[in-house]
């Protein structure tokens, strides 16, 4: 029997080639008439369908999406003979709007004749067997295929970007110093070189190939879903986004592509310790290329949901779709050994040197966010349709990244503290419970005098290096550190304030007194300008010649010349 290609539909379902088509192709053309109305539908613009009919929408889509075509289509029951046997009028309407007889893009008509779809009793009793199958099979399990290392038809060469494939040859040789393999690779045919990387395999390309270095426009015409969606956000209330980028590329580059984009909004924090000043970046380059990495690699291809990303100044979220690999939780992300969705697209990454062992890009997540004071990575809001990662920009706690900084420098590389060290320091410091995966982390972290008992309980504290650190970055020269901070933001809100600012600034804090009781002591300490008098007296920053620095900073500093 040939080999039948299961994105092409076929109008022609009679019982003589029903054995050679595809059961995919039913379920695939239900996936594209609802997904095109998706928005619509479920979003509400489209108000005729009753609750119960859009939540079997949904209930549909997520299982097309995501869990029906993650099994292998040779263990799936439902046959597309049993299909057009059971469903001739679903059949029928389906071979209507392959031929663009019912489809008009945001037309009534068409939203009308796709309401009546949805609402036939045949769609409903499909719905009901899908739902029937796949309660059956939940808690079996089957190897989830590789989507990617199918057969991209009809995608030729030609498709390919060729600054994509000469970029590709260039890692592969940067990863070896056997001079005859560099050689080998050099002069590899482009079709060696892909053969080699298991991109081709008898004369025909692969969707690993089309995602990993496809020329945009053909990404676009042979899965549209392969793309970065950027959405920017002032502030996390507000509904629509400020700055809307959407980005298809082929891999090799949509990458460095997205973490540009990225980079453009994001911020740094700044403070000072013994008079050098320190930034650390929101969101640091590696950490946002890793999360992008996860995504891209993990998600579910055969979803008609991009990568979506959610950029805020102080948060960002990577959003993919299909949900957590078999075996793998929240609580076990930093132990399990998963298997990729995507092994073949790993494997040609791993092997020119773009990624290192899959599974790792979580580990250095945690590593880098945490080391630097900030948030755990948190993936609460994943569920089975798609993995959903918060990562925090904000430092909480200067002390524990100066602590955490301090220590990392004077060790060597083999004795630097790993990723676990650093997540039961972090416990230890939010005074929560230590884990499974902290507990036994607490010799070791006693060894380097990093955590102390409280007395002969299994209840830690960190040590004195801590609270050194934190004592310097808690208060300048005898002034609260959160107070100078109230203040800088005051400033850089209102270039002009008087008295009754920073009364109100300190309400239910402070009282009136000792609000102007510390604005004279940093006037003595020539932080202010003042001018006026009375009621009419105002202040502003005396920012000196630190014109490009903030306004803490600026502060922090003056304050340290004393």
């Amino acid at each position: 029997m040939k080999e039948i290609n299961p994105w092409e539909f076929n109008n022609n379902l009679t019982n003589e080639n029903i054995k050679e088509i595809s059961p995919y192709q039913i379920l695939s053309k239900y996936v594209g008439l609802l997904a095109k109305a998706q928005k619509g539908l479920i979003e509400g613009s489209v108000s005729r369908l009753n609750i119960d009919d859009s939540e079997e929408i949904k209930y549909f889509l997520s299982l097309t999406i995501s869990e029906l075509n993650n099994y292998s289509v040779n263990l799936f029951c439902i046959s597309q003979q049993s299909v057009v046997k059971k469903y001739p009028a679903t059949i029928e309407l389906l071979q209507q709007e392959e031929n663009n007889k019912i489809i008009v893009n945001n037309s009534k008509e068409f939203e009308s004749k796709l309401i009546e779809l949805i609402q036939n009793d045949s769609t409903k009793k499909l719905f009901a067997s899908i739902k029937e199958e796949v309660k059956t099979r939940k808690h079996n399990f089957y190897p989830f295929p590789d989507f990617l290392a199918k057969t991209c038809y009809d995608l030729t060469i030609n498709g390919l970007n060729k600054n994509a494939l000469s970029l590709l040859r260039e890692k592969y040789i940067s990863t070896t110093t056997d001079s005859k393999k560099v050689v080998e690779i050099q002069n590899f045919t482009n079709e060696e070189l892909l053969q080699d990387l298991n991109l081709l395999k008898n004369n025909k390309l692969n969707y690993t190939s089309l995602v990993l270095l496809g020329k945009p426009e053909i990404i676009k015409e042979y899965l549209p879903q392969a793309r970065v969606t950027i959405e920017y956000r002032k502030f996390e209330n507000q509904i629509h986004d400020d700055n809307r980028d959407e980005i298809q590329d082929a891999i090799i580059f949509l990458v460095d592509k997205t973490v540009e984009k990225i980079k453009q909004r994001t911020g740094a924090h700044k403070f000072l310790f013994d008079l050098t000043r320190s930034e650390i970046k929101d969101f640091e380059d590696d950490v946002i290329r890793e999360a992008l990495l996860n995504a891209l690699i993990h998600r579910d291809y055969q979803s008609l949901a991009d990568v979506r990303i959610k950029q805020y100044p102080q948060k960002i979220e990577f959003i993919n779709p299909g949900g957590f690999p078999k075996g793998v939780t929240i609580e076990n992300i930093l132990t399990i050994s998963s298997t990729p969705r995507s092994y073949s697209l790993t494997g040609v990454l791993k092997k020119i040197g773009f990624i290192e062992e899959a599974g790792q890009g979580v580990d250095r997540i945690f590593l880098l966010v945490l080391e630097k004071g900030k948030e755990k990575p948190d993936y609460s809001l994943s569920h089975q349709t798609q993995v959903w990662l918060t990562i925090q920009g904000e430092i909480k706690d200067e002390g524990f990244t100066l602590f955490v900084e301090e220590e990392q420098k004077k060790r060597k590389k083999e004795e630097k503290l790993d990723v676990f060290d650093i997540l039961t320091l972090y416990e230890i410091n939010k005074g929560k419970s230590l884990t499974h995966l902290t507990k036994n982390r607490t010799n070791k972290l006693l060894k380097y005098d990093l955590i102390k008992r409280i007395g002969k309980t299994n209840t830690f504290t960190l040590s004195e290096k801590y609270e050194e650190h934190s004592k310097k970055v808690s208060e300048i020269e005898g002034f609260a550190v959160l107070d100078i901070r109230s203040i800088a933001n005051l400033l850089k809100n209102k270039k002009i304030v008087k008295m009754s600012d920073f009364v109100n600034l300190f309400e239910k804090k402070r009282g009136r007194n000792e609000v102007k009781y510390l604005i004279e002591k940093l006037l003595e300490k020539n932080i202010f300008i003042k001018e006026g008098k009375g009621k009419g007296t105002i202040y502003k920053l005396n920012k000196n010649k630190h014109k490009a620095e903030d306004n803490f900073t600026i502060i922090k500093m003056n304050l340290s010349k004393q």
